[in-house]
């Protein structure tokens, strides 16, 4: 069994919760750069700190963000 991450899963569910704020003010909230939000926001795949950090803020599983093929 194969996992993938789920760029595209982790990239909405960011822009959903970050909504109106900044990705500054977010970041500052997260604990994470604004670019690095920044490039999880465009589908890159974050470092596992910064994951782990953003799924905290989100009030998610890290498990959510991967699927078995």
């Amino acid at each position: 069994m194969k996992v993938q991450y789920d760029a595209k899963r982790l990239a909405t569910a960011v822009k959903e919760k970050r909504g109106e704020i900044g990705l500054r003010t977010a970041g500052k909230q997260i604990g994470v750069s604004a670019s690095t939000l920044s490039r999880v926001e465009n589908k890159k795949e974050p470092d596992i700190t910064s994951m782990a950090k953003i799924c905290v803020w989100l009030d998610i599983q890290m498990e959510y963000f991967f699927k078995s093929k």
